[in-house]
Formats: C-alpha cells, structure tokens, sequence
C-alpha cells in the first residue's frame, strides 16, 4: 500500500504512479521493521511482473494516460480500533487477519494471524471493506461479539 506522502509528489503534478506490495507484518510501520522481515521472495515475483509489464508497454510505444477518477468512498474516522491488519491478499470469505497488535482488544481476545473474521456482532463480515463499515457503528468502550474462523480449523 502505498504511504501517500511518498506518492503526493507525483500524484499532486498528475504524473501517473504505479504501486506494488508485498504484504504486511506484525512490525510494519514501527521501529522494530528491518531487513529481516522483507519478503525477499515477494519483493522478486514484484520486480518480475514490473520487467514483464515493462517489456509489454515498450512494444506499445507512447502510452496514453487517462486520470481516473477516485470512487473510493469518502474517508471515514473511526473511534474504535481492534488492532488487526487485513491480508489484502486474501479472496475468500470474511476478512483474513495478517497481523494482530499486542495490547489491543482483538490480542486481548485471543486473535492471531491467519484468523479470519466473519461477523461483527449481528454484521456480516464479508471482506475488508464490509469490516469497515461494520467497524464505523462502535464506539469506544462498546463490548461486540466477534466472529471468526481459528486458522487451523473452522471453530
């Protein structure tokens, strides 16, 4: 996921911007992320899709570039957090955790990497961007039901 303080350069002129990832971890964005975490093999199917699609618009000649429009919804905060990271990789059913932050209510529950959450209360958790909106109606403080799937089993 690109960190758009990186991209706004770029974006902000309207020079297109092509991002890639490799997936997240348990020390993403802290100080504790070093060399030892980098998915190396991620990093080489990346830079192998990045020669191949080189290779594929080289043969084109001169691309056009047309500025999409942003449907994203609009941005929503949130006072309530469980402490998970999705895996956006992830295509099936219900939102598979890549991550879970100690200290924080989903680690408190007994949540690990590889969970998979299916239900927030009475709100069906499809993918991510329902767990979104499912999260958007709690508030602080507020006790929920969690569902989900242990990784090793379907409990």
């Amino acid at each position: 996921m690109p960190d758009l303080q990186t991209i706004c350069p770029f974006t902000t002129p309207g020079i297109p911007v092509l991002s890639f990832f490799t997936g997240q971890h348990e020390d993403y964005h802290k100080p504790s992320d070093d060399a030892h975490l980098i998915n190396y093999s991620g990093m080489q199917s990346v830079v192998e899709y990045i020669y191949f699609l080189i290779g594929k618009l080289d043969k084109k000649g001169k691309q056009i570039f047309v500025k999409t429009q942003d449907n994203t919804p609009s941005t929503r905060t949130f006072s309530v957090t469980l402490g998970v990271m999705p895996d956006y990789l992830y295509d099936g059913k219900g939102m598979r955790l890549d991550g879970v932050r100690d200290g924080k209510p989903a680690s408190a529950a007994g949540l690990q990497k590889g969970d998979i959450i299916i239900k927030l209360d009475d709100i069906p958790v499809d993918d991510i961007q329902m767990y979104m909106k499912a999260l958007a109606n709690f508030k602080q403080g507020q006790t929920i039901k969690v569902c989900f799937y242990k990784r090793s089993s379907n409990q």
